[in-house]
C-alpha cells in the first residue's frame, strides 16, 4: 500500500503532528464532558437499557435451548429432554429477575438518580477528574523507587552468594571460612565505654534466604504503598463528595456553594482532603491498604496452588473442590476490597476510625445490598462505555486527519500519530471518567446517611435528582 515501506514511528512525524494531537486531546476532553451530560440526562434510560439487554439475553438463551434442542443434543451428546428442562429453568430465572426488578423499582430509580447526581458532581467539582492522574504519577514514582531498591537487594544477594559458593580447593575453603567470620563480626559493634563487642541489631547477615525474604518484603511494601495511595484517592473523593453533597444551594444560581474545586486547576479542595486523610486517618488508610495487599497476595498464592493441584489431580470431585476453593478465595478478596473501599468513604464522611467505619459500611451494605450493588456495577459500566466512546471518537477523527485528509502527504507514515492519538484519547477518557463509580458509591452513602439520620423528608441541601426520592423515617415507619 501507500505506507507499506514506512513501518514504525517517525520522530519527525510526531513533531509535525503536535498541533493536531493537541486538538484531539481537546476533543477527547470535550467528548468526556459530553458523555457526562448524556449520563446526567439519560441515566434512567441507561439503566433500563442494561436491564432490557440482560433480560433479553436470558430469555434468548432459553429460547435457543428450547428451539434447537434436537440439534444441540445431537452435537453434544445430551438428552433432548434435559435441554428442554434447562430452557424452562433459564426462563424461570428470567421471570424471577423480572419480578425482582418490578419489586425494586424504587431502588432502580434511586440508582438512576444517583448516577445523574454523580454526573452533576463531576461537572461542578472538575478538579476530582485530575485526581486519578496525580495518583497515577505518584504510583509510578513509587514503582520506580522500589524497583531500584529491589534491584539492589537482588544484586546484593547474588553477590553474597557468589562470594560464598566457590568450592573445591583448601584455599577456597579457608576463604569461605574467613568470609563467614567477616559476616559474623560485621554483625557486632564495639562498645565505646567497655571496649567489648556487642550485637548490632541493625546489621543484616546476608544469605540466600535473607535475599529472598528481603526481595519479598520490598515487593510487598511496594504493593502496600501503591494500595495506600489508591486508598487516599478514595478518601479524598469521598471527602469532596461529602463537602459538595451537604453544601447549601445558592438562591440566585440554584447551584451548590463550593469553597473550591470548581475548575480543573483549583486543587485546594483536593489538598484539604488529602491533608485531612494524612493528618487524621493515616492509620485507617494504612490498615485498610495492608488488609487489601495481604488479601491480594494470599489470593494469588492460593489460586496458583489450587490451579496446580487441579491440573495434576485426576479425581473429578477433587477438581470440583479445588474450583470451589478458588471461588471462595476470590469472593473473600472482593469482599475485603469492597468493605475497605466503603470504609474509606465512611471515614471521609463521618471522621471515624477504620473498624467503626467498616462496621457502618457493612451495615449499610446489609440494609441496602441491591442499591449499592446496582450503583457499583452500573458505575463501572458507565466508566467502561464512556472510556470506549471517547477513545472511539478520538480514533475516528484521528483516522480522518492523519489518513484520509490532504494533510496525510506531510507524514512519512500516519500510523505513528494515529496510534498516539488513540492512546491519548483512551488515557484522557479513563482519567476523566475513572472517579465516576467511586463518586456514585459515595453519593449513595451520603443519600443513605441523609435518609436515615436526618429524620425529615426532603432536606434542603439534598441534590435535586434525589430530593423527590427522599423518604423520612416517619414515613417509613408509617408504611411498616
Amino acid at each position: 500500500g501507500k505506507y507499506a515501506s514506512s513501518s514504525g514511528i517517525d520522530v519527525e512525524d510526531m513533531y509535525e503532528a503536535v498541533v493536531p494531537l493537541v486538538g484531539l486531546c481537546a476533543v477527547a476532553m470535550i467528548s468526556s464532558c459530553v458523555f457526562l451530560v448524556v449520563v446526567r440526562c439519560c441515566a434512567g434510560c441507561f439503566i433500563c437499557g442494561m436491564f432490557v439487554l440482560t433480560l433479553s439475553s436470558i430469555f434468548g438463551v432459553g429460547y435457543v435451548m428450547y428451539a434447537e434442542a434436537p440439534s444441540l443434543a445431537e452435537q453434544h451428546g445430551l438428552e433432548e429432554d434435559h435441554l428442554v428442562y434447562g430452557a424452562y429453568g433459564v426462563w424461570a430465572i428470567g421471570a424471577l429477575a423480572t419480578l425482582c426488578l418490578v419489586c425494586y423499582i424504587r431502588t432502580v430509580r434511586i440508582a438512576a438518580s444517583t448516577l445523574e447526581t454523580a454526573a452533576i458532581f463531576l461537572a461542578d467539582v472538575k478538579s476530582v477528574m485530575v485526581l486519578p492522574a496525580l495518583v497515577a504519577v505518584a504510583q509510578m514514582a513509587v514503582i520506580a523507587c522500589y524497583s531500584v531498591l529491589l534491584v539492589y537487594v537482588v544484586a546484593e544477594g547474588l553477590g553474597r552468594r557468589e562470594l560464598s559458593s566457590s568450592a573445591g580447593s583448601e584455599e577456597e575453603s579457608v576463604g569461605r571460612l574467613l568470609q563467614s567470620a567477616v559476616n559474623v563480626t560485621a554483625c557486632h559493634m564495639t562498645n565505646e565505654k567497655t571496649g567489648d563487642y556487642e550485637l548490632d541489631p541493625f546489621c543484616v547477615k546476608w544469605t540466600d534466604d535473607t535475599a529472598m525474604y528481603a526481595a519479598f518484603y520490598v515487593v510487598f511494601h511496594m504493593i502496600w504503598v501503591i494500595t495506600f495511595l489508591e486508598a487516599l484517592s478514595v478518601f479524598v473523593t469521598g471527602y469532596t463528595v461529602g463537602v459538595w453533597y451537604f453544601a447549601p444551594f445558592d438562591p440566585e444560581t440554584h447551584e451548590k456553594k463550593m469553597p473550591h474545586g470548581n475548575t480543573f486547576c483549583d486543587l485546594e479542595l483536593l489538598v484539604a482532603g488529602a491533608a485531612a486523610g494524612l493528618k487524621n486517618h493515616t492509620g485507617t488508610l494504612a490498615f485498610g491498604s495492608f488488609a487489601c495487599t495481604t488479601a491480594w497476595i494470599l489470593k494469588i498464592i492460593c489460586q496458583a496452588v489450587l490451579a496446580e493441584e487441579e491440573a495434576t489431580s485426576i479425581n473429578p470431585c477433587a477438581k470440583c473442590v479445588y474450583g470451589c476453593l478458588a471461588c471462595i478465595v476470590e469472593c473473600t478478596y472482593r469482599f475485603i476490597s469492597a468493605v475497605t473501599e466503603q470504609a474509606y468513604i465512611q471515614t471521609a464522611l463521618l471522621g471515624t476510625g477504620f473498624m467503626q467505619s467498616g462496621y457502618v459500611a457493612l451495615g449499610i451494605t446489609v440494609r441496602h445490598p441491591f442499591r449499592l450493588a446496582l450503583v457499583s456495577s452500573v458505575g463501572d459500566l458507565v466508566e467502561l462505555v464512556g472510556t470506549s466512546a471517547v477513545t472511539a471518537v478520538t480514533g475516528i477523527l484521528a483516522w480522518y486527519i492523519f489518513v484520509e485528509s490532504p494533510l496525510t502527504d506531510q507524514y512519512s507514515s500516519p500510523y505513528g500519530p494515529l496510534l498516539m492519538a488513540v492512546c491519548m484519547g483512551f488515557l484522557i477518557g479513563l482519567v476523566m471518567l475513572h472517579p465516576f463509580s467511586v463518586v456514585a458509591i459515595a453519593i449513595m452513602h451520603c443519600f443513605i446517611i441523609d435518609e436515615e439520620m436526618a429524620g425529615v423528608g426532603n432536606p434542603e441541601n439534598t441534590p435535586e435528582p434525589l430530593k423527590a426520592l427522599m423518604t423520612s423515617l416517619d414515613e417509613r415507619k408509617a408504611k411498616e
